[in-house]
């Protein structure tokens, strides 16, 4: 298309675009503005699409027309004025028609935030840093070994008395002032796991299979049910069966039940590399944080508002997701935190700052040295994409490209491998963590510091994929009964009954 573009700044973050398209551009939209909207109209002694597009103009009006033709032009000649002035917007413009006639050019001005320059003066690119990894003791052995025989314990019958660890399958009823708030059947709880409300699980502590008992149980203060907070509860609970939890001996028959090695200290040395890798690998990645981390520090950058509350919203949804994976929706952990959305903006504020501040500034460092992602890389990015969503690559590309979140892998790569040179131009020096620390530093959660994003774009399938976080919850009961997460359990009871 053929436009001219004037530039100026408008504030601070923002730039006024001027643009004008010829007025031959102009009467070319509008003819087929007309082609389409005297189909639509009816005009009185025309058959519907016939009419003569004078005649149409002045029965029905030209304004028609020009609202129908800008639906075209001006997406189309902004995205020109866009790639002929070469800003980098970040929102949508604001668009103001300044000459609108027939016969004559259109004029119109856009006013847009645009991303902000980022710079680093030399010496902020050699960064000093220290690779801390976390040593493995017997004890983190002993635990996977634990964890391991835990998967090959053996449930047996008994009849009681019900103790910690033993999984009991009870039937209750739950009342307040007489009103029936709660109720279940063959409900299984797994005492001492924690994932019912404390005075219950107490309360099932020594009954024998067929014993019925009287439970108070106060709900907490800040319980997400308001009508239940800090309320206490009658229960009558009976328990119908018993199970307790029988394990093997850890010995060499163990380590050849559960792994392909012959005695039990093969078994623990496969374990104690396994977690060696897993403990580099944490310190490699909190390593290329810390590089983003510290880069960033040291760029100067006017982040605009509305970049850091695109940020923030995006954390709302991370949150949202993340939420849904335990089967608690987001107004429900809203209503339990006593909070608004807005009050998680105001909450994420500081760390979307951050975020958006690293992201900018590793897209400058990969601009300034021209790193780009090749198709080999972009392909194994889909492949794991794919991986993750249980689909194929070609069909993990349709979606990608169709949730518009193509460009967001093109961003993690170009991340990654400027972290990459950063790394490589670094002075790293590595030692073993020690109690000063902190166990922070070895627990990690989602990764968002360094920009690095494809995980959590692979983390939300497109409909239909396969996704085992779909799957219900194991033991989850329906009609009200304790969960997980819900009923009885960390969410709580939910006010159904099993009627």
């Amino acid at each position: 298309m053929s436009i001219k573009a004037t530039l100026e700044r408008h504030d601070r973050h923002r730039v006024a675009l001027t643009v004008e398209v010829d007025a031959e551009r102009v009467e070319a939209a509008l003819d087929q503005a007309f082609k389409k909207v005297v189909k639509r109209v009816s005009v009185p002694g025309f058959r519907k699409g016939r009419v003569p597009r004078p005649i149409f103009e002045r029965r029905v009006g030209v304004q028609v027309l020009f609202d129908e033709a800008l639906d075209d032009l001006l997406p189309q000649a902004y995205a020109a004025a866009v790639r002929e002035t070469g800003i980098e917007p970040v929102e949508r413009p604001a668009i103001e028609i300044v000459r609108l006639d027939k016969n004559a050019p259109l004029v119109f001005k856009a006013v847009v935030t645009v991303r902000p320059d980022v710079t680093w003066p030399e010496e902020a690119e050699h960064l000093v840093l220290e690779k801390v990894i976390r040593p493995v003791t017997d004890a983190d052995v002993e635990a996977k070994l634990r964890a391991m025989r835990e998967k090959v314990a053996v449930l047996e019958p008994v009849d009681g008395p019900v103790a910690e660890g033993m999984l009991a399958t009870v039937e209750y009823e739950g009342f307040i002032d007489g009103k029936r708030i709660a109720a279940g059947t063959d409900v299984e709880i797994e005492v001492g796991a924690g994932r019912t409300l404390p005075d219950f699980e107490q309360g099932l502590i020594g009954l024998s299979v067929g014993e019925t008992r009287t439970v108070d149980v106060r709900f907490p203060d800040d319980y997400r049910e308001a009508d239940l907070a800090g309320k206490t509860a009658t229960f009558t609970v009976t328990v119908k069966t018993l199970k307790q939890k029988r394990y093997p001996e850890l010995d060499d028959d163990f380590a050849r039940e559960v792994s392909d090695f012959d005695s039990l200290d093969e078994l623990k040395a496969s374990i104690r590399r396994e977690l060696e890798a897993e403990r580099e690998k944490e310190a490699t990645e909190r390593l290329r944080d810390q590089a983003a981390e510290a880069f960033a520090a040291r760029v100067a950058v006017d982040l605009p508002d509305v970049m850091i509350r695109e940020e923030a919203h995006d954390m709302v949804h991370e949150l949202e997701h993340a939420l849904l994976a335990t089967g608690i929706p987001l107004q429900a952990y809203l209503q339990m935190t006593n909070k608004t959305e807005d009050d998680l903006i105001t909450e994420f504020w500081e760390t979307a700052q951050k975020r958006v501040t690293i992201r900018l500034a590793l897209e400058a460092y990969a601009r300034k040295y021209g790193l780009e992602p090749t198709p080999e890389e972009r392909e194994a990015e889909i492949r794991k994409i794919a991986e993750a969503w249980r689909v194929s690559p070609e069909e993990a590309a349709r979606a990608l490209e169709g949730q518009g979140t193509m460009a967001v892998i093109e961003r993690t790569l170009r991340a990654r491998k400027a972290i990459d040179r950063l790394l490589a131009d670094a002075d790293v020096t590595v030692r073993e963590a020690t109690d000063t620390d902190g166990e922070a530093d070895g627990a990690r959660g989602k990764r968002t510091a360094s920009g690095e994003e494809a995980a959590s774009v692979g983390s939300v399938p497109p409909e239909g994929a396969a996704d085992a976080k779909n799957a219900p919850a194991e033991g989850a009961e329906a009609e009200g009964g304790p969960r997980t997460s819900g009923g009885l359990g960390d969410a709580g009871v939910n006010g159904a009954e099993n009627a």
